[in-house]
């Protein structure tokens, strides 16, 4: 089981809203991995995982834990379970 470190990082100023820098680094890393590769531009650190853990990793950076939590409560397909890769 991996554990999560929870940041409670607020973005501010240049980076924009919370929705914005997850929309922006998420649609960077999804569609434009490819030409950073083929351009040999120096890879992004989540160019090593898969689009799923990226995304998680954006998350868990950008929101904190709490944030996180209260959204899947509040979302109604959300079913408590003990295994994290259901929730995926």
């Amino acid at each position: 089981i991996s554990s999560f470190t929870c940041s409670g990082y607020e973005p501010h100023g240049e980076y924009g809203s919370k929705e914005e820098l997850i929309r922006r680094n998420f649609y960077w890393y999804t569609k434009h991995k490819y030409e950073r590769v083929k351009n040999r531009v120096v890879p992004m650190a989540l160019d090593r995982h898969s689009a799923k853990d990226a995304l998680c990793e954006i998350l868990v950076n950008t929101f904190s834990c709490d944030d996180i939590r209260t959204a899947l409560t509040n979302y109604s397909g959300y079913m408590p379970m003990d295994d994290p890769e259901g929730l995926l």
